[in-house]
């Protein structure tokens, strides 16, 4: 049980001092905008560079906002080439792993499943 009074100086001074500190040691970093994640990879990268054309993000905003914006399925066939991506151009090298993995647009998927041959439906005949 709580005793019956409480010193209520103490409590007030270090919920003073905390936030105090957390106002002195808290780094903002803003998170550019991202457009939702779509499976059509090149035409996501290319929306995401659009909405950033204009501004003056750096090259580690955009990655930082790339990583979060991904799917845990994206995010977990890259992270072999993380580690090895150049701090200077971390984005760009971000860029490039999706693309080599993941970097078919959905009709170039859909043309790769379906050969260019002629399917034939059930109540269709060769000619």
């Amino acid at each position: 049980m709580l005793p019956a009074t409480q010193d209520t100086t103490n409590s007030a001074e270090t919920s003073q001092s905390i936030s105090t500190h957390n106002t002195q040691n808290v780094q903002t970093m803003s998170i550019p905008f991202v457009p939702p994640f779509s499976f059509d990879i090149p035409t996501w990268l290319a929306l995401i560079e659009e909405a950033w054309r204009n501004s003056n993000i750096s090259e580690d905003q955009k990655y930082q906002a790339v990583i979060r914006a991904l799917l845990t399925e994206i995010f977990a066939s890259i992270t072999l080439a993380l580690p090895t991506l150049s701090p200077e151009a971390r984005y760009e090298g971000l860029k490039a792993a999706i693309t080599a993995v993941h970097g078919r647009t959905t009709i170039q998927s859909f043309k790769e499943l379906i050969p260019s041959q002629t399917i034939f439906y059930k109540y269709d005949t060769p000619n």
